[in-house]
């Protein structure tokens, strides 16, 4: 296969097909046909075939079947804490006592902050249980969409254990970061220990983290935003004098346990089965808890089986108590497996577009080529940044903007940096900054996009008219990619620092940055409401 402009098409085709159509996975199928018929001179059998090959190697996968098991259970653990009402049942305990405007909103964001697990169900969950309450005390549906949206994405990303941690890990595998000493592993490395290792660079989800805080806790009120405020204090109209919308209902009670019960066995049973995996000594092996992370090999089976365990030990507990029956427990299962089906469709397609860029068509090579004597190292954070948030927004996935950009990230820096593989991430210090630009820029571009499910989800739970919620969110987001921008590239400048002090120094700025950019936009618009 000749380097040639035309590796280029396949992305371009998949961005423009999911534009026009809204249907991701049949963008990625016209992807890979059109990936295999480039890297095949155009050659019906032999890319038909070769396309064939690739995704038997993706659904053959040992790690890639358990993380596909583990995504299955976690939609059937979600539906079942949603349909029992133990995310309910939570959430009410904690807004028991509100009696202001900032206190519902604080309740929303500890809501928020307790369904860590899936961005879903924290989003379904939050709306149900503070539309009553934050109407009462005359907080506007836009604010609270905002609210909500903030907290789901981007704080379930920051979450080891979540419905993203499977995703993530998968990915990171099939883009050649994996511990196994096979010809398709381009960096020698644990995948999930790499995610963790990206998690202090994902600052564009720390910096939203502030910022909703500092505007909820400062009632900082500026945009269109303060808008809807004015109109919710004057009138009492929450859609700033637009007609009330329906929102979806739930009205499930809820035992307390169907939420504690399968959040911490699943967050126990994962730590011990890592713990076990890498030797713990506490559990028969021979060294400290620390190493014991590092060791593990075992994460995707561990996930998987994690989940198993929690659901049904969950499942068990809600049949003796009388809160489901048999029948209850299977169309949950059912529902569970049905509700997360096209996601895992999409990650193997997409993972199977993502290993012919890799190991077919060389794209990460040929880009290496074509812009490392014009682009400096120092500016690669911020620019996938920024090309991640552009096609996470385009095809309403931040889910499939990973899996398309990570092959191309680590090849396209091996490439730059002329290093011979497979090597350690140590030899490539961008690597863990670069990651974490792109895990942002995707989670950012599918807050901000009007045909992202999670966006579509907020406006269907609170109410919210979805024109409002973008429009007022957006202005209240915009200090934040500022902020983040200025952080990653800083990031790029100390990148040789250190894993510690590069992490430190960007996000410190990012913080910094849009901190600054709050307070600055809410001088200039001199809106501030008790």
């Amino acid at each position: 296969m000749n380097n040639t402009w035309a590796i280029l098409l396949p992305p371009v085709v998949v961005l423009i097909g999911t534009f026009i159509t809204k249907r991701l996975n049949s963008s990625l199928c016209a992807g890979i046909i059109l990936a295999a018929l480039i890297t095949t001179n155009w050659s019906a059998l032999p890319a038909f075939k070769l396309s064939v090959f690739r995704l038997k190697e993706i659904v053959t996968d040992f790690d890639n079947i358990y993380t596909y098991c583990f995504l299955l259970i976690i939609g059937a653990l979600v539906l079942f804490i949603e349909r029992t009402g133990g995310a309910n049942a939570f959430a009410r305990i904690i807004t028991r006592r509100i009696t202001s405007t900032r206190s519902a909103q604080n309740s929303s964001l500890l809501i928020s902050f307790s369904l860590f697990i899936d961005d879903y169900l924290n989003i379904l969950t939050s709306s149900a249980v503070m539309r009553s309450i934050t109407d009462q005390t005359g907080v506007p549906r836009a604010k609270l969409a905002y609210l909500i949206h903030s907290l789901s994405s981007p704080l379930v990303v920051l979450a080891p254990i979540s419905s993203w941690t499977g995703m993530l890990i998968t990915q990171f595998e099939s883009a050649g970061i994996s511990m196994d000493a096979h010809l398709n592993t381009k960096i020698y490395a644990d995948p999930f220990l790499t995610y963790l290792s990206t998690i202090p660079y994902l600052f564009y989800s720390f910096a939203l983290i502030m910022s909703v805080w500092l505007i909820v806790h400062y009632s900082y009120s500026f945009g269109p935003m303060k808008i809807h405020e004015d109109h919710a204090r004057n009138t009492g109209n929450l859609f700033a004098g637009k007609e009330p919308q329906a929102a979806i209902s739930d009205s499930t009670a809820g035992n307390l346990l169907d939420f504690v019960v399968p959040v911490c066995s699943l967050l126990i049973f994962v730590f011990m089965g890592i713990a076990y995996s890498g030797g713990y000594h506490l559990l028969g092996g021979t060294v400290g808890l620390v190493s014991s992370f590092k060791n593990n090999t075992q994460t995707p089976a561990i996930l998987a089986l994690s989940a198993g365990a929690a659901f049904a030990l969950s499942c068990v507990r809600a049949w003796v108590a009388g809160t489901l029956t048999i029948a209850d427990i299977k169309n949950i299962g059912k529902d569970g497996i049905l509700l997360m089906y096209k996601t895992v469709v999409m990650l193997i397609l997409a993972s199977t577009l993502g290993l012919i860029f890799r190991l077919d068509l060389q794209a990460g090579t040929y880009l290496s080529n074509l812009i490392g004597p014009h682009i400096s190292l120092h500016l690669l954070p911020v620019m996938f940044f920024l090309i991640s948030c552009i096609i996470s927004f385009i095809t309403g996935t931040a889910w499939g903007t990973i899996a398309l950009l990570a092959p191309i990230v680590i090849q396209l820096l091996i490439g730059l940096e002329h290093i011979a593989t497979p090597t350690t991430i140590e030899h490539i210090p961008l690597l863990i900054p670069i990651l974490g630009s792109l895990l942002s820029g995707s989670v950012c571009g599918n807050q901000l996009t009007p045909i992202s499910d999670t966006t579509i989800m907020t406006c269907s739970g609170t109410g919210a008219y979805l024109t409002d919620h973008l429009i007022t969110q957006a202005w209240y987001v915009l200090p934040v990619i500022i902020g983040s921008l200025c952080g990653f590239y800083i990031t790029g400048l100390t990148y040789t620092s250190g894993y510690v002090l590069c992490a430190l120094y960007g996000l410190t700025t990012t913080c910094i940055a849009t901190w600054l950019c709050i307070v600055l936009i809410n001088s200039i618009s001199k809106g501030r409401t008790s």
